[in-house]
């Protein structure tokens, strides 16, 4: 009966809240669940002391599989492997699906208690919590699961860390200041203690640790932050909070899964009611009926959002076209049966530093929809696009990074809108130039160089597993560097002249350094000091450099000692070394290398975990202009950027007829703080996307 399903429905919330405990039983299945416990119990007792020894700040600057971080929590694993017990962990959360089940959210978030029961074991909820939080701040969620996966796609355990996002969220939100009488609020308070955690979490050692991770959620920089414009949502309106709150509501949970597309929307009502201000009326109703269609109701949301939430922010929604499953939705209506989406760019900033496209002093935001299922805005056609890289996420797993730089080839140096050699253009805009929820520090750069010396070493290995012959390899290594290195030249004959000294320097050099590699070489050390300081782009020497010791370390020492003064370039082994390991980071991990971290990983690592946030589903394009953007991966040539009034960030349309299809939001470099703005200003129309 689909009116009584509706009215059960919308008790569901208030079900779970009243409820003293809430089981969740896994199974009896207990496949990775020693390994798991011994994670959330064990493990997590051992990070708790190490935070209380040597503070969490410097457990943050630690790497999960670096022997030394790991040998100070005096642990091993059950299985005796790091990596199989980061492996196994992540696969105790992939073959249980009650995690990514739409309906089992609300479980959690909802109860005044949760253990988990699998087997004959139980588990409080908490350790999750902490555990689960613990590595994603620490940024141990990119590289763990990247290394254990052996992949750059979406990783396993997502759905959960999602799940303590959404829990954090709530509780953060209920205790916001805002302009009503809190003593209102008693109806919707949940279970609290001081710290942030159920009142049931009294051990010293995790409360500690929990206070840390409060204290990291309420900071700008917190995930937990959920205005995407200060500006715009002030304390005298409620309201516009609890739409920001529904609109993350909605992104959080997008992993999660369900049977009926509409529950995508209906299993999370009882959580946003518990938001909801005294007085205030749902906006949304479950209804069943054949009338209700998951394309009307996500067309109502969509529309919901937009028109009274500001500045378009709900189009950041919309996933790649690629991805989508419903094909009947119109292009600007966020498809919310589809699990994979990628980071918005609005959300990627902390209010203080979000983008602005286009500020609010150039006109307010206007939306309307028409009964067809159009909408009409205003904005202009900024630039064209002319060129587009593979997929990010497809390259790096391809071990080929090639069609980046391919992309920054036909730009000019300097970039034009920052003034920036174009090498540092490239690297910010890969990671939007963010960092950390702010605007990437200089410090950066360093950090991508690590990160991008290892990936075109990889690069070179993977030509030559393809049947490139050694010099066609480096050949293509140096290809790539040229446009760089050209622009660099030009800037360097007018401001660093000892640039172009340099790169004869380093010409000279590379034949000498690739016959004597190995021995006791001080012009090509000094070479790459200086390199350091003055390329944020790597030689092709440090790329040589970095692809010998990776590839062939053991093998160059043991010949330099016996006298012979060559390197052995075998196919056998890189297609060996292709197939069982995989990169992080500067570093390289071997199936055969347990727990073996590079210097330089710690060194790259930042960068690693800057494009881990952005990248998925986007790809590298240059514009007609000479601008770089990074947008959805579903790009085409002749697309256009446009700014629309009010909004935080740019977008892609796609001209249809008279009307246009939304792409997806992009980052355009140099862009991104109301330089479009003051170009298009006087162009303003209406534009239709349908």
């Amino acid at each position: 009966n689909p009116d009584e399903k509706a009215i059960q429905v919308a008790l569901m919330g208030e079900i779970f809240s009243q409820a003293d405990a809430v089981i969740v039983w896994l199974g009896e299945d207990t496949t990775d669940l020693n390994n798991f416990l011994w994670m959330h119990w064990n493990f997590l007792s051992a990070l708790c002391s190490y935070g209380e020894e040597h503070g969490i700040e410097t457990m943050r600057r630690q790497h999960p599989y670096d022997p030394n971080f790991l040998m100070k929590l005096r642990l091993v694993p059950p299985c005796g492997s790091w990596s199989e017990a980061w492996g196994n962990f992540f696969e105790f959360f992939r073959k249980r699906s009650w995690f990514s089940r739409a309906w089992c959210v609300q479980e959690v978030v909802l109860a005044k208690s949760v253990y988990v029961e699998c087997g004959r074991s139980c588990i409080p909820w908490e350790r999750i919590d902490v555990l689960t939080t613990l590595i994603e701040k620490c940024g141990w969620h990119h590289s763990a699961k990247t290394i254990a996966q052996k992949t750059h796609s979406i990783p396993t355990g997502q759905e959960t860390i999602r799940i303590c996002r959404i829990n954090h969220d709530l509780r953060d939100y209920l205790k916001k200041p805002v302009n009503v009488d809190e003593s209102q609020r008693t109806n919707n308070e949940l279970p609290m203690s001081s710290g942030g955690a159920p009142k049931k979490f009294r051990q010293p050692l995790l409360a500690y640790l929990l206070a840390f991770l409060t204290e990291v959620r309420s900071s700008p920089q917190g995930y937990a932050v959920i205005t995407t414009n200060c500006n715009i949502l002030k304390d005298n309106e409620p309201d516009l909070h609890w739409f920001e709150y529904l609109q993350r509501l909605l992104y959080l949970t997008r992993p999660h899964l369900s049977s009926d597309p509409r529950d995508k929307i209906y299993a999370y009502l009882g959580i946003a009611q518990k938001a909801l201000l005294p007085g205030k009326t749902m906006p949304i109703v479950p209804n069943y009926s054949s009338l209700s269609t998951p394309e009307t109701l996500y067309r109502f949301v969509a529309t919901i959002l937009l028109t009274r939430h500001p500045r378009l922010s709900n189009l950041s929604y919309v996933e790649d076209k690629r991805s989508r499953r419903l094909h009947n939705l119109p292009s600007w209506v966020p498809d919310y049966s589809c699990p994979d989406v990628p980071q918005p760019l609005i959300i990627l900033r902390g209010p203080t530093f979000m983008y602005e496209c286009c500020p609010q002093r150039y006109g307010p935001t206007w939306v309307t929809v028409n009964p067809e299922g159009s909408l009409k805005t205003r904005g202009a056609r900024f630039d064209r696009i002319v060129a587009i890289s593979d997929p990010l996420s497809a390259t790096l797993d391809a071990f080929d990074i090639s069609t980046w730089f391919g992309i920054c080839a036909g730009l000019e140096a300097p970039y034009m809108p920052t003034q920036e050699d174009l090498s540092e253009a490239f690297w910010r805009t890969l990671i939007a130039d963010t960092f950390d929820k702010s605007p990437a520090p200089d410090s950066m750069r360093k950090a991508f160089k690590s990160w991008i010396c290892a990936h075109l070493a990889m690069t070179a290995a993977q030509k030559r597993n393809l049947g490139f012959t050694e010099e066609q390899s480096w050949s293509h290594i140096s290809a790539l560097l040229r446009p760089f290195e050209d622009g660099k030249a030009r800037i360097g004959s007018q401001a660093m002249p000892e640039v172009v000294t340099y790169d004869r320097r380093v010409a000279a050099l590379l034949p000498a350094f690739k016959e004597s590699y190995g021995k006791a070489d001080l012009e090509a050390e000094r070479a790459c000091e200086l390199a350091t300081h003055l390329y944020v782009l790597p030689t092709l020497l440090e790329v040589k450099r970095k692809h010998y010791e990776t590839f062939h370390s053991s093998r160059a020492r043991r010949y330099a000692n016996e006298g012979e003064a060559r390197i052995l370039f075998d196919r056998e082994q890189i297609q060996e070394f292709l197939k069982s390991g995989m990169t992080t980071g500067g570093l390289f991990v071997m199936a055969n290398a347990e727990g073996m971290v590079a210097s330089d990983e710690k060194v790259s690592q930042p960068f690693e975990d800057a494009l881990q946030d952005v990248m998925k589903f986007r790809a590298l394009y240059r514009t007609e202009g000479g601008y770089l953007g990074l947008g959805p991966r579903s790009v085409e040539y002749g697309d256009e950027v446009w700014l629309l009034q009010g909004a935080g960030v740019p977008f892609i349309l796609r001209k249809d007829g008279e009307q246009s299809e939304l792409i997806g939001e992009t980052y355009l470099h140099g862009f991104m703080d109301g330089k479009m703005a003051q170009k298009v200003i006087g162009r303003i129309g209406v534009v239709t996307i349908a």
